[in-house]
């Protein structure tokens, strides 16, 4: 086997690990009580007032972002299209780990800080693994660069900007569907202030980047 061929099989499977340590912190985050991070929460919000899993929850949210990364781009790119199979797998695994493997909640605020600081740690770690292998991206961090690409901007401002109205979205839509506002607090403020920056944290302890 060629050494190439060895590097692509081992980003491969890296880029999976990536992927379900970041579905447990997606799930663990959304046990809390104390809040769901933000590009989650309109998921979450549906699958607490719908028939919807959250899992298929966050599979339609993210073939709603690929079709709007092809209107951004006008064109339809391969790396756009692998993120629908990627898409359904990570829906599919969300599903798995929420209904049989992470099926509680946090039944006080001590137990849900710490469910928290571990849901945040495991979604950077999990984001910094399928980010460095530069295969697939996921289809939110795919959106948030094509329109960054597309104002010429760059990805930190957008992925703030891209946060505060997906929680304003989840606000109203909560509001119509549940009555009041639900997946919102201090768990949705701590994952947007802290995840890029353990991101940044574990990009350079693992790469040195």
């Amino acid at each position: 086997m060629s050494v190439d061929k060895k590097l692509l099989i081992k980003r491969f499977i890296l880029y999976i690990a990536g992927l379900v340590i970041l579905c447990f912190g997606v799930v663990l985050n959304t046990k809390t009580n104390l809040g769901v991070a933000a590009i989650n929460v309109i998921p979450f919000v549906f699958a607490n007032t719908t028939e919807i899993t959250l899992g298929t929850a966050v599979f339609i949210l993210y073939c709603i972002l690929i079709i709007l990364q092809c209107l951004i781009k006008q064109k339809i790119k391969p790396l756009v299209i692998l993120q629908l199979p990627v898409s359904l797998l990570f829906g599919k695994m969300v599903d798995f780990i929420n209904m049989d493997v992470l099926n509680f909640t946090a039944h006080s605020s001590f137990e849900g800080i710490i469910m928290l600081i571990i849901a945040i740690n495991l979604v950077a770690f999990g984001t910094t693994l399928v980010v460095e292998q530069r295969l697939v991206p996921n289809a939110p961090d795919g959106f948030v660069q094509a329109l960054a690409d597309k104002v010429s901007s760059s990805f930190g401002r957008i992925k703030v900007c891209f946060d505060v109205l997906f929680v304003f979205l989840a606000a109203v839509i909560s509001a119509i569907l549940a009555g009041s506002i639900i997946g919102i607090g201090i768990g949705t403020l701590a994952s947007m202030i802290f995840t890029g920056v353990l991101c940044a944290k574990y990009r350079q302890i693992i790469y040195h980047k």
